[in-house]
């Protein structure tokens, strides 16, 4: 496990391995489990939720870099140019914005991003996490 003294490590800039997604169905029906949603929109309409899309990229990062036990994700935000469909091919990506360390607990801000087979970005979005250090 990572802890986080080696996330300290890793600078502002820091790019993570970007990562080819096939957007499918059954991620997308276990996303909307998870968060409890009732509505039959994104599955009637074969469209991935934005936040679903935020949380597969932030997924796809945390298995790159493992959290400390402890770590809580305090806020995130985005910015939505476009729908992705069921079976759309995405690039997960994301960056380190922020990495640094206040009264004990490290600010790790990451920005992320899902672009589209046409390479434009449709999802752009932040997330921080508070580490224990």
């Amino acid at each position: 496990m990572t802890s986080s003294h080696e996330i300290g490590k890793l600078p502002v800039g820091y790019k993570f391995k970007p990562v080819d997604y096939t957007v499918s169905k059954k991620d997308v029906d276990n996303y909307l489990s998870a968060v409890g949603t009732s509505s039959e929109f994104y599955s009637r309409n074969e469209i991935c939720p934005p936040t679903a899309l935020l949380a597969f990229s932030l997924r796809s990062i945390m298995e790159e870099i493992s959290l400390p036990e402890g770590s809580i994700h305090v806020s995130q935000e985005m910015n939505c140019y476009g729908t992705i469909c069921n079976n759309d091919k995405v690039i997960l990506g994301g960056e380190i914005s922020q990495n640094s360390s206040r009264s004990g607990w490290r600010y790790l801000t990451l920005d992320v991003t899902v672009e589209s087979g046409t390479k434009k970005c449709s999802i752009s979005g932040k997330a921080t996490i508070l580490i224990p250090e």
